[in-house]
């Protein structure tokens, strides 16, 4: 009996053991492959971080207190970020899956801060998000599977979208850049839900057109069913009818977006009458 006890107490202590070294030779191999990534953005972006771990059991990699500085921001603080999945290789396939957890953003254009001001913020936004994306180098197409968003006091808005035709390569930034009109959209889903940004910017509005918010919302609303009586595309008037219904009760809306052939953004560019890019997107909203 005491060598049964024994042989399990033996066995549990190695087996912690066992955990503890694999996950400190998992970090140690992942800190390494961070610390790669960082020096080759070291030109764009200057990255700083605490400690970087391993998640044995869900095989993702958190880093912790990470302060990265951009020209147009005093610096971005989060307070961890985990890599749930990360595939890089340039000639045939790159995927991220990553999320950000407690990210600050602290910020010094003197517009910007005006707009947060005025919208009854601060200089300092929280935010928690997710982007999954994939990207076929043969292929050229790119699939944003999700890019979430979700920030104190604003709201929480979710993305996804699939492009075709777009060329992205690190090393060259400028055909990236000269190919962008080019570059084919074949759909998107966009879902917004609003905290408290749609009303606030509403109460800004309507204090700058020296009304009240009731007054400034009900002009809105008699524009939209003009315009609702006026369209000729029933999905128009049904677009036209949820952006109504949001501005009554802002809460959830959801954008859709699925031509029925692939777009370039060029061409999408170029349609100034706002009705017929609804049309020519084949465009959703609902609310």
């Amino acid at each position: 009996m005491r060598k049964k006890q024994l042989f399990i107490i033996v066995s549990i202590f190695i087996l912690i053991a066992g955990y503890f070294g694999l996950k400190r030779y998992a970090s140690n191999v992942a800190k390494k492959r961070v610390d790669i990534t960082i020096d080759k953005m070291k030109d764009y972006i200057d990255v700083k971080y605490k400690d970087v771990s391993v998640d044995i059991f869900r095989m993702n990699v958190h880093i912790s207190d990470v302060i990265i500085t951009l020209n147009s921001m005093k610096k971005i603080n989060i307070n961890e970020l985990i890599v749930n999945d990360f595939v890089y290789h340039p000639n045939i396939e790159q995927y991220f899956d990553i999320e950000c957890d407690g990210l600050k953003l602290e910020f010094n254009d003197r517009d910007m801060l005006d707009m947060l001001y005025s919208l009854g913020y601060n200089d300092k936004i929280n935010i928690d998000a997710r982007i999954i994306y994939h990207y076929n180098t043969s292929k050229k197409q790119l699939e944003i599977k999700k890019i979430m968003i979700s920030a104190d006091n604003i709201g929480e808005l979710e993305l996804s979208c699939k492009f075709n035709n777009i060329y992205l390569n690190p090393d060259d930034p400028l055909k990236f850049i000269f190919s962008l009109s080019q570059i084919m959209l074949s759909n998107a889903s966009i879902k917004y839900h609003d905290d408290s940004l749609a009303k606030r910017i509403m109460l800004l509005s309507s204090a700058e057109a020296n009304k009240d918010i009731k007054q400034y919302k009900d002009e809105l609303i008699k524009k939209f069913e003009s315009d609702i009586k006026m369209a000729k595309d029933r999905s128009i008037k049904k677009s036209l009818k949820a952006l109504e219904n949001f501005i009554i009760s802002p809460n959830n809306i959801a954008i859709t977006i699925a031509p029925k052939r692939p777009l370039p953004l060029g061409e999408i560019e170029n349609i100034k009458d706002s009705k017929q890019l609804i049309k020519v997107l084949n465009a959703q909203v609902q609310s």
